[in-house]
């Protein structure tokens, strides 16, 4: 890999024959460092060029080193016998390491290969599109160009929408400490003005139990889950105070007919109906 700092500089990169490309290249597989500089040199301006078609998620020197890893194996796995041009060999090669970086580095979340070589190929067609409409195409007629059906075109586009981290700045002013985080709803969060309604209903029920007695306190509690959210029937708390049965209901019947002549109706009318 010290190829990087051995290439020659482009401006004196000469176009080679595929005779030449051929002689290089089994000399760089033998190991002949050189012969690996001279290829590299060779092919910078394929690798720059197709380095340009790509304006997304990385910085294009990254993007270029990408490429000459990917000019590099291409060197690796040329075969000289097949008889075609190492350029047009290499370009696969250089192509498939660029993309395959955009994937692994350029989100917070991976997106297949396969998605953003679409993703590509529907940046360059809606650019081109819109110098020849005059206006910014719809999405059908970008499928159209690309000859995929409009709703993988749809999928892309929400695909390759921007990850905004939570703790990003939800505004522009600096004394503006609010973040993004603190802008989305909590579904499962209580509102405050139905905990302080709560809390309200808690302390008047209190004060309102207080008024009977302790034995029709415990009945009323048990029977409608107050302070434990578990209703009891009236086997059960017949068996837990060692009352009968008949005996716990006349003790909930009078404990309810007292609460119905002490409590405010338009405050717990609805509970006590």
């Amino acid at each position: 890999m010290n190829a990087f700092n051995n290439v020659r500089p482009l401006a004196k990169a000469v176009a080679l024959t595929a005779q030449e490309e051929a002689v290089l290249a089994r000399k760089a597989k033998a190991g002949d460092k050189q012969a690996v500089n001279t290829l590299i040199a060779a092919n910078m301006k394929l690798v720059n060029a197709m380095v340009r078609k790509y304006d997304q998620g990385l910085p294009s020197a990254d993007l270029t080193q990408e490429g000459c890893i990917g000019l590099m194996n291409a060197i690796s796995h040329f075969d000289t016998n097949r008889g075609i041009r190492f350029s047009t060999y290499a370009a696969w090669w250089i192509r498939e390491a660029i993309n395959r970086s955009i994937s692994n580095k350029s989100r917070v979340v991976r997106l297949p290969v396969h998605l953003n070589e679409l993703m590509t190929k529907i940046r360059r067609v809606k650019s081109e599109l819109t110098l020849k409409l005059g206006k910014q195409p719809t999405v059908d007629q970008i499928a159209l160009e690309i000859g995929v059906k409009p709703e993988k075109v749809r999928g892309a586009l929400e695909y390759s929408k921007p990850c905004l981290s939570l703790d990003q700045p939800a505004s522009n002013d600096e004394e503006d400490k609010l973040t993004i985080g603190d802008t989305i709803v909590d579904d499962g969060a209580v509102a405050p003005v139905t905990t302080l309604e709560s809390d309200y209903l808690k302390e008047k029920l209190a004060s309102i139990l207080s008024q009977l007695s302790e034995k029709e306190q415990r009945v009323i509690k048990m029977r409608f889950g107050i302070g434990s959210n578990e209703e009891r029937s009236l086997n059960e708390i017949s068996g837990e105070l060692g009352l009968t049965r008949d005996q716990v209901g006349k003790i909930s019947y009078l404990a309810m007919r007292k609460l119905k002549t002490m409590v405010p109706k338009e405050e717990f009318g609805a509970f006590l109906a």
